[in-house]
């Protein structure tokens, strides 16, 4: 398993496993991020602590602690 914010632009994932808890992972899984749901990495920011994510066609950004606690596994 990988961590979303090491993924490459462009890159779909699929997500295994939020590791946070509280209001943090409240939030993820609110907005989609629940194992078996498709990521894909689609901008990011200059000082690379932040990106926006597509998931299921919305684009959601994230920073990179946030990215950091969701385990994804590459497709393929």
């Amino acid at each position: 398993m990988h961590l979303l914010s090491d993924t490459i632009l462009y890159e779909e994932v699929e997500v295994q496993e939020v590791k946070c808890q509280g209001s943090i992972k409240r939030r993820l899984l609110d907005l989609g991020i629940i194992h078996g749901a498709f990521i894909k990495p689609m901008l990011e920011n200059t000082s690379k602590d932040m990106r926006a994510y597509l998931i299921k066609g919305t684009l959601i950004a994230l920073r990179k602690e946030e990215a950091s606690a969701i385990y994804v596994q590459r497709r393929g």
